[in-house]
């Protein structure tokens, strides 16, 4: 799927800053891709935002910020914000693509509240082909593809909750897995193990379920938020080599060193000198 997906596209209606005159609860106002660089932000302020914006996360690992708080989300997440929010995105893996939609109208937020979704969910299967015809018909502003639209909104915020008989065991093992993960990444010895043995479940269940709806093994999980909180902590702070692979879960600075010269080619010090060094070509000057 994700081969065939556009890097980076954006589907607008037609005068979209008009209300259609079809009356209805809510419009379609917009939809696309953006596919984010490591380390790279996307942050657009409240006033720029006058609809509901629901994002699914297609592939990599992202830090957002929700109701002031920041949390890292993965693939197959959906979050979404309200008219007047701020957004905020940052790219913690390579590369981070989301899927995104936009809607308004008078009783849009009322709507949308109406699901009382968390902010932060674990969707279930990615409706493709209901994206795929709101991209079609985005730009067509006759009554029927005005109508439509609305519908297939309709159709993809019932889709995000996951089937009923996986909801339940999804909904108590993955969150709690995640949640789990982000406690222990300091401990050397927590990996897969642990998480079956705290759940009663086994390696085979719990890996099911975790490419079900993450689309990735428990241990890539593991390693993968390992990597970014490297990265966190290699361009975002001062600390020594030795306590940044501490807290990342690292025995000692050669394991840490191999691991990051795996994913970047270099080791941990080059990596965060090259950093500094694109961060001053980019027109940035360092704090005084």
């Amino acid at each position: 799927m994700d081969s065939q997906i556009p890097r980076n596209f954006f589907r607008t209606r037609l005068n979209s800053s008009e209300t259609p005159v079809i009356p209805l609860p809510f419009y379609a106002h917009n939809t696309g891709i953006l596919e984010l660089q490591q380390g790279k932000i996307e942050h657009s302020g409240g006033v720029l935002n006058p609809f509901v914006r629901v994002s699914w996360i297609l592939t990599g690992q992202c830090e957002t910020l929700l109701t002031e708080h920041s949390v890292i989300a993965g693939p197959n997440t959906v979050s979404y914000t309200l008219f007047n929010e701020d957004r905020i995105l940052r790219c913690l893996s390579r590369t981070c693509r989301i899927r995104w939609f936009c809607f308004d109208g008078p009783l849009a937020e009322a709507f949308f509240l109406a699901f009382r979704y968390p902010r932060l969910m674990t969707a279930g299967r990615y409706p493709e082909e209901l994206f795929d015809e709101l991209d079609r018909i985005m730009s067509d502003d006759s009554p029927r593809c005005i109508r439509r639209k609305s519908c297939l909104i309709m159709e993809i915020l019932s889709s995000i909750v996951p089937e009923e008989n996986d909801q339940h065991q999804t909904e108590k093992i993955i969150p709690q897995s995640l949640l789990l993960i982000r406690q222990n990444l300091s401990n050397p010895d927590f990996g897969l193990e642990n998480l079956c043995e705290h759940f009663g479940i086994s390696p085979a269940t719990l890996t099911r379920l975790f490419r079900k709806h993450t689309h990735i093994s428990p241990g890539r999980y593991i390693l993968n938020m390992r990597l970014s909180k490297a990265v966190s902590l290699l361009t975002g702070t001062d600390l020594s080599i030795e306590r940044i692979s501490a807290q990342c879960g690292f025995r000692d600075r050669s394991s840490f060193t191999r691991f990051i010269r795996r994913s970047y080619g270099c080791s941990p010090s080059s990596y965060r000198a090259l950093r500094e060094q694109s961060f001053l070509e980019e027109g940035n000057s360092p704090e005084v």
